[in-house]
C-alpha cells in the first residue's frame, strides 16, 4: 500500500514558488496520474451488478429536481487496472452511516494517514437522472458563481466554502486547467471563519488505458484540490488558515442502449482537512463521514436545480450592455465569468442595499436619462433571471434613447428607490418601470425574511453547536477521568505485581541459598564420614598390629628375663623410667623407686615384661 500512500502525498500544502509555471506540460499530468491511481483505489459502492450485465435502474425520463429525486443506480463500472484494484484494500470497509445519510446511496470509507496529518476519507456512489454534462457545469461553475456574490466569509457557497478572489487561472492545451482561488467559510458556533487558498487542477482528460471501460476511456471530469501558499494572499485579520486536500471526480459508465445523456454516473470524492485553530483532530474526523455526505447533498440539490440557459454565452449585444454596466459600476470586482454576462438574477434587484453587499454595487442617482436608460439596459441584460417584462423594457429603453431627447423628468430606477412613480402617466416607460420596481420591492421581501430565516437558522445551529461542543467537553474530561482512573489502577497493579515478583524473586534466592547450605552441609558431612570409616579401619589396623607387636614383645622379653644379659637390659631400662618418673614427680618418685628396688627376682620377669611392652 505504500504506493497509495506515495501518490496521496502529492496532495501535501505546497508553495506556489514551487510550482512549475512554465513546466506545466509535465506538472499537471504527474499530478493527475497520481489522482487517477488514489480514485481507482477507492472500492465500488457495494450491492450493484457490472455494467455489461445490467440495466438502467432509473424508469423516468424526466430529469431529477433534487437529491431526493435522483436514483440510486445499482450498474457499477468494470474493475480498474489490476494494480490499482490491488489497492482498494487499503481502504478496509465502509463507515457505518446514519439511516438518513445511507439513504442517499453514498458510501463513506476511512484509512488511516502514514503522515501523521490525519486520516483520509473516499465518498463514492452511482446516480441516475442528472446527466453527466449538467453534473460537469456544475462543478466548473461551483467556485465562479460563489465569486458573483459579495458579502462575508463563504458568502454564496454551495458546500460550506465560498470563493472570495481567483489568483491564478492558466489554460494548458490538452491537459487541463490551473487555478489559485483564495476562499472562506463560516462554521457555525462561536468559531473564527476560515480562509483556505487552494491549487485547483482540473481535467477532462486525464484517466488513461488502467480506467479503460470496454474498448473506450469514458467521459469523466476531475478536479484536484492543493493546499498552497500564494504572495498574493496573506494571512487575513480576523480568519484562521485553514487546509485540505481533494479529489473529486465523476465519470460515465456507458451502457449500451438508449440515450447516452441517461448513463449512470459515478461520483468519487477523495479528501482530508484541517480547520485549523487548534480544534482536536478527533472531533474533526468523528463528523466527515456524515459531513461529506450532506455536502454531496446540498451540491446536488444545487446542480439540479439549475438553470443550464444561464450558461450560454451572450450576445453582442448583451456584451456591449455588460460593458455598459462595467463602465458605471462603483468598485465591482468581476469574476471571469460575470465579464460574459453571467451574472445572479437576485443581483439586479438587491443593488441598492449596502447592509448586504453583492456584485451589483448601490449606484448614485445621476440626472442625465441617457446615461440612466444605458445602466438600466445593462442591469437588463446583465441579469441571468431577468423575466420578460424586463426584457421587454429594456428594449423599450433602447428605442426610447434612440427616439426621444433626453429628459430628466422622465424617472429611472436609481430615483424610483427615492420617489413613487407618477399614476397620471401611463406610458409604456412609467409602466415598465413601475413592474421594475414591483419586482424589485417583492425581492426585497423575499430578501429580508431569507435573512431572518437565516440568522435564525445560525442561532440555532449556534446554540446547538454550543450544546455540541459543551456535551463534547463534557465527553472528553469524563473519557479523560476514566482513562485516568484506569491508568492509575493499572499502576496500582503493576505495583503490586513487581512487589509480589520481588518477593518471590528473594524467597526464591534464599531457597536455593538453603539448598545450596543444605547441600554443602551433605557433601561436608560425607567426606567426614567417609574420613572417619578411612580413620575407623586404619586405628582397627593399627590396635591388630599393636596386639602382635605386644605378643611378639612378651616373648621376647620373657625368653630375655631368663638371661643375664636381659636382667641387665631390664635394670637399664628401669634406671631411664626411674629417672624420667624423678623428673616429673620430685621426692615421690625417689621413694617409689626403693620400693620397686627391694622387690624380689621373681617380679623383675613382670616388670621387663610390662616395661618392655612400654618401650616399644
Amino acid at each position: 500500500m505504500a504506493e497509495l500512500h506515495e501518490a496521496l502525498a502529492c496532495l501535501r500544502p505546497k508553495e506556489f514558488s514551487d510550482v512549475p509555471t512554465d513546466n506545466l506540460q509535465a506538472f499537471l499530468p504527474d499530478i493527475l496520474s497520481k489522482a487517477e491511481l488514489i480514485a481507482n483505489s477507492v472500492p465500488e459502492a457495494p450491492n450493484g451488478t457490472p455494467y455489461e450485465s445490467s440495466q438502467r435502474t432509473r424508469t423516468e425520463q424526466q430529469p431529477a429536481t433534487g437529491a431526493k429525486d435522483l436514483t440510486i443506480s445499482r450498474v457499477r463500472r468494470p474493475p480498474p487496472a489490476p494494480e490499482h484494484e490491488a489497492l482498494q484494500k487499503a481502504w478496509g470497509k465502509p463507515v457505518k452511516l446514519s439511516n438518513s445519510d445511507a439513504a442517499t446511496g453514498m458510501s463513506v470509507f476511512k484509512m488511516a494517514g502514514k503522515d501523521r496529518h490525519g486520516a483520509w476519507f473516499a465518498r463514492t456512489s452511482v446516480h441516475e437522472g442528472l446527466d453527466f454534462e449538467k453534473w460537469k457545469r456544475a462543478m466548473k461553475r461551483e467556485f465562479p458563481e460563489s465569486l458573483e456574490v459579495q458579502g462575508g466569509p463563504g458568502e454564496g457557497n454551495v458546500r460550506g466554502i465560498g470563493g472570495d478572489q481567483r489568483l491564478e487561472d492558466i489554460t494548458v492545451e490538452g491537459i487541463g486547467q490551473l487555478q489559485v482561488y483564495q476562499l472562506s467559510a463560516q462554521f457555525p458556533g462561536p468559531t473564527s471563519p476560515r480562509e483556505f487558498i487552494t491549487l485547483l487542477i482540473t481535467s477532462d482528460n486525464c484517466l488513461t488505458e488502467a480506467s479503460k471501460v470496454g474498448d473506450s476511456i469514458p467521459r469523466h471530469h476531475m478536479v484536484v484540490s492543493i493546499p498552497v501558499s500564494h504572495p498574493d494572499a496573506p494571512p487575513r485579520a480576523n480568519m484562521v488558515r485553514g487546509y485540505y486536500e481533494s479529489i473529486e471526480m465523476i465519470r460515465e459508465i456507458p451502457m449500451n442502449d438508449g440515450n447516452p445523456e441517461t448513463n449512470p454516473v459515478e461520483w468519487i470524492m477523495i479528501t482530508r482537512s484541517d480547520p485549523g485553530g487548534g480544534i482536536p483532530r478527533f472531533m474533526v474526523e468523528r463528523n466527515v463521514p456524515s459531513s461529506i455526505v450532506q455536502d454531496a447533498v446540498k451540491f446536488l440539490n444545487w446542480a439540479c436545480a439549475r438553470d443550464d440557459g444561464a450558461d450560454a454565452a451572450p450576445t453582442t449585444e448583451k456584451d456591449e450592455a455588460a460593458k455598459l454596466t462595467n463602465a458605471h459600476d462603483n468598485g465591482r470586482n468581476l469574476s471571469m465569468v460575470e465579464s460574459n454576462g453571467i451574472t445572479a438574477g437576485v443581483g439586479t434587484s438587491i443593488a441598492d442595499m449596502p447592509s448586504h453587499q453583492r456584485h451589483m454595487s448601490h449606484r448614485t442617482a445621476e440626472t442625465d436619462t441617457s446615461l440612466q436608460l444605458q445602466r438600466t439596459q445593462s442591469i437588463s441584460f446583465s441579469s441571468s433571471s431577468s423575466s420578460d417584462e424586463s426584457f421587454a423594457s429594456a428594449e423599450q429603453f433602447t428605442t426610447a434613447r434612440e427616439g426621444f431627447p433626453n429628459d430628466t423628468s422622465i424617472p429611472t430606477p436609481s430615483t424610483l428607490s427615492q420617489q413613487s412613480l407618477p399614476m397620471a402617466d401611463d406610458s409604456p416607460h412609467h409602466k415598465a418601470f413601475q413592474k421594475i420596481e414591483e419586482k424589485k420591492e417583492q425581492l426585497k421581501l423575499k430578501l429580508e425574511q431569507a435573512r431572518e430565516k437565516r440568522d435564525m437558522d445560525v442561532q440555532n445551529e449556534s446554540s446547538k453547536t454550543e450544546r455540541e461542543m459543551q456535551k463534547a467537553a463534557e465527553k472528553h474530561e469524563k473519557e479523560k477521568r476514566k482513562q485516568e482512573t484506569k491508568y492509575q489502577k493499572e499502576i496500582r497493579k503493576l505495583e503490586e505485581r513487581r512487589a509480589k515478583e520481588t518477593r518471590k524473586l528473594l524467597a526464591r534466592q534464599q531457597k536455593e541459598d538453603d539448598k545450596s547450605q543444605l547441600t554443602k552441609a551433605q557433601r561436608e558431612r560425607d567426606e567426614y564420614k567417609q574420613q572417619a570409616d578411612s580413620l575407623e579401619q586404619e586405628n582397627r589396623l593399627l590396635k591388630n598390629q599393636i596386639g602382635e607387636l605386644q605378643q611378639e614383645n612378651t616373648a621376647l622379653v620373657s625368653r630375655l628375663g631368663r638371661t643375664e644379659e636381659g636382667i641387665k637390659i631390664l635394670k637399664s631400662v628401669r634406671e631411664n623410667r626411674t629417672r624420667a618418673s624423678s623428673r616429673a614427680s620430685g621426692s615421690s618418685g625417689k621413694s617409689s623407686k626403693s620400693m620397686r628396688g627391694s622387690k624380689g627376682s621373681s617380679e623383675s620377669a613382670g616388670t621387663l615384661g610390662r616395661s618392655g611392652t612400654a618401650q616399644f
